[in-house]
């Protein structure tokens, strides 16, 4: 009785026969190296059920990135407010706190700027990689199209 020898995949363990199939059937528009991330389906089932997985996941991925660009958004009105405000503060950190010559009470010129800076980078790095987590998805469910095609 011949043993079917094993490989290890990404983090899958499949049969050499399953991985040759898999690796025949190659999408020719996308990386090879997504492969390498990706579940080698058993069969045409596998390979059906893996794909609308990973269609949910690229419909969920799309909404993080709606998220993302929401907070991103945010964090641009935050810092675009504190600018405004008081434009002395945002330009000299080092400007009294009290009251303007009308009475209002000026912002605290402790008050960090540069954290809501680093909100916008991190809100931009966010919509980043929400968008290349969609397209990693869209791009697999691709993948188990093809190789049921």
């Amino acid at each position: 009785m011949a043993q079917n020898k094993e490989t290890r995949s990404y983090k899958f363990v499949v049969t050499e026969e399953i991985r040759a199939e898999w690796d025949n059937r190659i999408h020719p528009t996308l990386q090879d190296t997504l492969y390498d991330g990706l579940k080698a389906p058993d069969d045409d089932m596998d390979a059906e059920l893996l794909q609308k997985c990973q269609e949910q996941k690229a419909a969920d991925a799309l909404k993080q990135v709606e998220a993302a660009k929401y907070r991103l958004r945010n964090a641009e009105y935050a810092l675009e407010w504190f600018n405004k405000l008081n434009p002395t503060v945002a330009l000299n950190a080092a400007s009294k706190t009290g009251s303007d010559s009308n009475g209002l009470k000026t912002l605290d010129p402790n008050f960090d700027r540069s954290r809501l800076q680093a909100d916008v980078t991190f809100a931009v790095e966010k919509v980043a990689k929400t968008i290349d987590t969609h397209r990693f998805h869209t791009n697999a469910a691709h993948a188990y199209w093809y190789y049921l095609q």
